[in-house]
C-alpha cells in the first residue's frame, strides 16, 4: 500500500470510499496507514455502498454505509461483491 506524501501535509478531513467491506481489515489497516502518514485518526472517515455483519460484529464497519449486507451473496452492476 503506498501512501501520497501529500496526506502529510492536508489539514482536512481525509475520506476512504469503498464499494463493499466484508471483514474490514483491509480498511483499519489503510487507517493505520494513513495516521503513520500524517493525519490523526479523528479526522479520517470512511463510507462504503455495502458492508456485512462481519465488519459490523468485528467492530470494523465504517462511518457511513447504505446497506447491511447478510454475506457477500450478491452483485453490483459492475459485478459480484468480493472482499
Amino acid at each position: 500500500m503506498q501512501i501520497p506524501n501529500a496526506v502529510s501535509k492536508h489539514e482536512g478531513t481525509v475520506l476512504i470510499v469503498d464499494d463493499f467491506v466484508m471483514p474490514g481489515d483491509f480498511l483499519d489497516s489503510l487507517k493505520q496507514e494513513l495516521v503513520a502518514a500524517g493525519p490523526s485518526e479523528d479526522r479520517i472517515r470512511s463510507a462504503a455502498v455495502a458492508v456485512t455483519k462481519i465488519s459490523v460484529n468485528n467492530h470494523k464497519a465504517l462511518d457511513c454505509y447504505w446497506w447491511l449486507a447478510e454475506d457477500d451473496r450478491f452483485f453490483f452492476p459492475w459485478g459480484k461483491a468480493h472482499e
